[in-house]
């Protein structure tokens, strides 16, 4: 399913996220919040078809995509459109210019937030961050000049995150929404380093 127009329900979300390898859990409706006892097991296992039924079929629940090894993928998690462009320019302006980097990160997995943010996703090779040296969520970049009511920074969702998927709905009664399909494009340890340098 490289088309999100294919997709239809929730539930078509989440087969489309699971035959991608990603591990999803189950988020209250218009909500980041899981709603389920524990989501920690799902960044070790993927749920299984009848809990992927029992979560999104005929539910108003969101999808939480996890980040990490089991999923084998990272977000780059932006706020706002100014911090949005101050990060490209960022990848754009590299002393040593990776071109593919920069088609990547125009062409990789795409998500338009609720509330307007925009998260990267890449895949990663597990094998590449071993065990203890994993890649962590992380605050890669802050606004020193914000306010707590205004405030922009750019964070890596890693090991032990998650990220909320389309067709989640924010609590603001907006709709994330895929930009570029389900296709994160893979990236080198070299290559991500560059990116959270």
């Amino acid at each position: 399913m490289h088309n999100s127009d294919n997709l239809k329900s929730t539930y078509d979300y989440a087969l489309a996220y699971t035959a991608k390898r990603f591990s999803i859990i189950s988020l209250k409706p218009k909500s980041k919040q899981p709603s389920i006892a524990s989501w920690k097991p799902f960044t070790v296992s993927h749920p299984s078809k009848e809990q992927l039924e029992s979560w999104f079929v005929n539910t108003e629940n969101n999808i939480g995509v996890i980040t990490g090894r089991l999923s084998s993928i990272f977000a780059i998690d932006i706020d706002g459109h100014e911090t949005y462009n101050f990060f490209i320019q960022k990848i754009e302006s590299l002393s040593s210019v990776d071109e593919q980097l920069v088609i990547s990160i125009k062409d990789t997995m795409k998500i338009i937030t609720g509330s307007g943010n925009t998260n990267l996703v890449f895949r990663f090779d597990p094998e590449e961050f071993p065990i203890g040296d994993e890649l962590a969520n992380t605050i890669l970049w802050k606004d020193s000049t914000a306010n707590q009511n205004n405030h922009s920074e750019i964070r890596l969702k890693g090991e032990g995150g998650y990220i909320v998927v389309p067709p989640s709905i924010h609590d603001n009664g907006k709709e994330y929404k895929l930009v570029n399909g389900v296709n994160p494009i893979l990236l080198t340890r070299c290559q991500i380093e560059k990116i959270i340098g």
